[in-house]
């Protein structure tokens, strides 16, 4: 049976990315919805939902509860209109629709400088993806870890989450690495390295353990991406794919990258000229390609779609 929704097709943003979504709460109340729950699929890197459960594959599941006076996080800076595919099941039935996110126009960049599909330095340059894996320590759980701090972050430079210390450090929550985004002025050096360092709670009595790492970045426009043989037909009847083994530093041009289960989430319409930008001084590496779908019943499932060699050019 079709469930019965009307709500409107476009809703506007406030300034700062934030939407009110009480429209879904609203429509289902209009309907005398039943034990109603839903699933949102479209969002954006380093956008959340107020409430809710978010799903490797960028999706989100929502209850009954979680739909009263829900709210959508977006960062600054995030494409203008935003296309959401919501799917809402209830006693009475199931409907899916489209609800279509408008923001204010992004402000309009300086003249961008170099190539900025592979983040270079410079004025209007694109922000550069981050793949921040938590540093291992003795005794350390990554479910344990309260805080991360990033440090070597350049001045005029900006990360799209977390709190900026001012001296070049910055604090994160674990969900704060999920898309992370790095900002560069014009006129930084061509490479970078920043200090990674996990928090972690170790005892009930809050006995704290931290470990570090560094992580190297290259931000030269002379970096050529590799393109991937990962073509659509990969990913057929699957909801995205889990890419993981990229070496410390390396990126991908398109998707997420999700700490949680130190893989990049990409969505099938993300293959297309999908690249890996290396990291310094790279050597080959094999990437492992795995599908992510969902059972009949709800259950999430994985299976291996291949191993794919790559070597720098």
């Amino acid at each position: 049976m079709v469930l019965s929704l009307d709500w409107p097709e476009f809703i506007e943003a406030a300034a700062d990315g934030t939407a009110d979504l009480g429209v879904l709460g609203a429509a289902l109340e209009a309907c005398h919805a039943q034990l109603p729950s839903a699933t949102v699929v479209g969002m954006p890197a380093g956008a959340s939902l107020s409430a809710g459960r978010r799903h490797a594959d960028g999706s989100w599941s929502l209850a009954a509860d979680d739909l009263r006076g829900l709210r959508l996080h977006m960062q600054p800076g995030a494409e203008r209109d935003l296309a959401l595919e919501i799917t809402v099941r209830a006693l009475q039935g199931e409907a899916t629709r489209t609800l279509t996110v408008r923001r204010p126009p992004r402000p309009q960049p300086a003249e961008a400088a170099g190539t900025p599909a592979v983040g270079a330095p410079g004025a209007g340059a694109m922000p550069i993806r981050l793949a921040v894996r938590l540093p291992a320590g003795e005794g350390i759980n990554p479910k344990d870890v309260a805080l991360v701090i990033l440090g070597g972050v350049p001045q005029g430079a900006a990360l799209s989450a977390g709190i900026d210390n001012g001296d070049g450090s910055w604090m994160l929550s674990t969900q704060d690495l999920v898309g992370l985004e790095l900002s560069m002025p014009a006129g930084c050096a061509a490479d970078l390295t920043l200090d990674v360092t996990a928090l972690a709670v170790t005892s009930r009595e809050g006995a704290m353990a931290s470990a570090a790492e560094r992580l190297r970045l290259s931000l030269d426009p002379a970096a050529r991406p590799i393109p991937l043989a990962i073509g659509r037909a990969a990913a057929h009847g699957l909801q995205a794919l889990m890419i993981r083994d990229l070496p410390p530093g390396a990126r991908l041009s398109a998707g997420t990258y999700d700490p949680s289960i130190d893989a990049w989430v990409v969505l099938p319409r993300q293959l297309d000229g999908l690249c890996v930008i290396p990291a310094l001084a790279a050597a080959g590496f094999t990437l492992t390609v795995m599908g992510l779908s969902r059972a009949a019943d709800g259950r999430a499932e994985t299976r291996l779609v291949t191993r794919l060699p790559v070597t720098p050019a």
